[in-house]
């Protein structure tokens, strides 16, 4: 599935100010939006309360 990098999930981009990693923001955006976790080993967005995350 591909999900388009549109308003909605730049909005969600916009809120996430302790993630200083453009690609991180991106992923963690899309994933708020969707209301799913993202898989990664990635200890910076393990540590968030707010972005849930598989591994």
């Amino acid at each position: 599935m591909l999900i388009p990098l549109d308003y909605p999930v730049l909005r969600k981009m916009v809120e996430l100010t302790d993630i200083p990693e453009l690609h991180d923001k991106i992923i963690a955006s899309t994933a708020k939006y969707l209301n799913l976790p993202v898989i990664t080993k990635d200890k910076t967005l393990q540590n968030l309360s707010h972005i849930k995350t598989v591994w």
